[in-house]
């Protein structure tokens, strides 16, 4: 990830491995507050729900599908049944696509602009120049 100089001091907030250790933070401290507060498994989650679509704001669609299956291991496991126990049933597998498809859309809503992929011209420029930092311009 290439930061300009005034992004330095939001480096942070724009790394995305932060981002998505934040978010894996973010459910283990919902669902034990949720237990906490001796909620109902309906409000956790969609607690967890929330948390996962926060989570996966900006990040791509890989990275934001994992958070939502930890997000669903996570509420599978402790919320739902007991001592991290996953189980398959219909109604966990259609909870694991709702929360995959809702971080999915979130990520895919709130992405950045995409990289520019080198093209044939770029890399003959640079092939000629000798030089391997030619810009890499973005068709529009």
């Amino acid at each position: 990830m290439t930061m300009r100089t005034d992004d330095r001091r939001f480096w942070m907030v724009l790394d995305s491995g932060l981002r998505l250790g934040a978010a894996y933070a973010a459910l283990v401290a919902t669902l034990l507050a949720g237990a906490a507060l001796r909620l109902a498994p309906t409000t956790r989650e969609v607690l967890v729900g929330v948390v996962v679509a926060a989570g996966s704001v900006a990040l791509t669609w890989a990275v934001s599908s994992g958070v939502a299956a930890l997000g669903w291991a996570f509420y599978t496991g402790f919320a739902e049944n007991r001592y991290g126990e996953l189980t398959f049933a219909a109604a966990d597998l259609l909870r694991l696509a709702i929360l995959v498809t809702v971080a999915v859309l979130v990520a895919r809503a709130t992405a950045g602009p995409r990289r520019p992929r080198a093209t044939a011209q770029t890399m003959a420029k640079a092939f000629a120049t000798g030089r391997s930092d030619v810009r890499v311009h973005a068709r529009r």
